[in-house]
């Protein structure tokens, strides 16, 4: 029964955070909808712009193409990740403080997608009790 919970919980979670789906305005990042797989979101991100996106391999060497920088928290046995994603394909350095306009959050629960955008990305933090990030 605990595990049927659970999966419940997981599918609640995701339902619930599946209107957070907003788009920012990138082509890229339009393409990543509520519920996606984390890999797929990843070839959606790094693909060219225009260019349809595969879900295997569409990567290449760099599997985190156009991430600036990921974040991951285990929060009451859930792996939470965020992709800060970049347009312009930059990168964080430890002496980054990136305007927050300049990346766009994508938001991911046990490996699903569940939103876009800095609203997301706040709804789920103060879920989560994540920490504020200064980017």
């Amino acid at each position: 029964m605990g595990f049927v919970n659970r999966q419940f919980s997981k599918f609640a979670v995701l339902a619930a955070f599946g209107a957070l789906a907003c788009n920012p305005g990138d082509q890229r990042t339009e393409q990543v909808v509520a519920g996606m797989s984390r890999d797929s979101a990843l070839a959606v991100l790094a693909s060219q712009m225009g260019e349809a996106a595969t879900v295997e391999g569409s990567a290449g060497p760099d599997s985190l193409k156009n991430i600036w920088r990921r974040t991951q928290y285990l929060v009451d046995g859930q792996n939470i990740e965020v992709l800060w994603y970049s347009q312009t394909g930059e990168r964080w350095s430890a002496t980054d403080t990136v305007p927050a306009g300049r990346v766009i959050p994508v938001v991911l629960v046990d490996g699903k997608v569940i939103g876009v955008g800095r609203s997301a990305y706040d709804q789920v933090a103060e879920r989560y009790k994540l920490p504020r990030n200064r980017y």
